[in-house]
Formats: C-alpha cells, sequence, structure tokens
C-alpha cells in the first residue's frame, strides 16, 4: 500500500512516471499530478496532457508552463 505522503510526477524529461516518498528530489523536467494512487496520477495526466511522452511533444504554451525558470543560474 502507498503511502498517503506519494507525490506522482510525469517525467517528461525520461518519458514516465515517477512516484516520490515526500518532496520531488528530482532534478528532471517534472509536472506534478493529483491523485493518491498511481492510476489516478496516470488520469491526472491524460487529462491534463494527453498522449504526450516528452516535453516536445507538448503545445507552446503547456512547454512554457512546465518548462523550469532557470533565471537564478544566469551568469
Amino acid at each position: 500500500m502507498l503511502s498517503e505522503l506519494a507525490i506522482f510526477a510525469w517525467c517528461f524529461s525520461h518519458g514516465r512516471l515517477r512516484r516520490f516518498a515526500g518532496e520531488p528530489w528530482c532534478t528532471a523536467t517534472l509536472a506534478r499530478l493529483p491523485g493518491a494512487t498511481e492510476q489516478k496520477a496516470v488520469a491526472a495526466k491524460l487529462e491534463q496532457f494527453d498522449d504526450a511522452t516528452f516535453l516536445h511533444q507538448l503545445p507552446g504554451d503547456q512547454y512554457l508552463a512546465i518548462i523550469p525558470d532557470r533565471s537564478d543560474c544566469a551568469a
């Protein structure tokens, strides 16, 4: 049984569902998904992002909303 603290996210960098037992620690491009179970998270992913697996498959507005703000890394 999954922990109530599980956080699900779709990884657009690797094209797969990720499950975290707390705050996501991965630096890949993630989109958090609602749902306390894998099944609910996958349903939310399909509703929000249709069949897009990787970042480049998203429409422009979704793409821009998901890519991380890297302005703090500017030289």
